[in-house]
């Protein structure tokens, strides 16, 4: 069961103040949502470099008689490299979240902004 969220009054001068500050905050939350992507990028790069470098190791540990053995292998030396990698993944799609979270919320306070225009 989802819990109930209490949602103060919006007053006018808080929907205009909320619609200034909206613009910055979307802005820090891009720039973190790149900076995240730009470190999956490094992670990605640096695990394909370790791969390489394990393969062409003069005693490289991946010595396995098939296919599957050393695919097994070469998956083993590159676990921590995997879990890094994955763990950037996961913080990338929050930043995407946390940036669209922000313009939907941006789009919500123009709508009411709208709606408490004096007719």
């Amino acid at each position: 069961m989802m819990k109930s969220i209490a949602i103060p009054p919006l007053t006018p001068a808080k929907v205009i103040e909320r619609l200034q500050s909206l613009p910055d905050e979307i802005y820090l939350a891009e720039v973190d949502l790149l900076n995240h992507c730009d470190q999956l990028m490094e992670a990605t790069r640096r695990m394909k470099d370790a791969e390489t470098e394990i393969l062409t190791r003069e005693n490289s540990p991946i010595d396995g008689k098939n296919e599957k053995i050393r695919e097994a292998q070469l998956n083993q030396q590159l676990v921590s490299w995997k879990e890094t990698i994955l763990e950037w993944q996961k913080s990338v799609e929050r930043e995407r979240i946390k940036v669209q979270r922000l313009k939907d919320q941006h789009r919500s306070m123009l709508a009411i902004k709208d709606l408490l225009r004096p007719e």
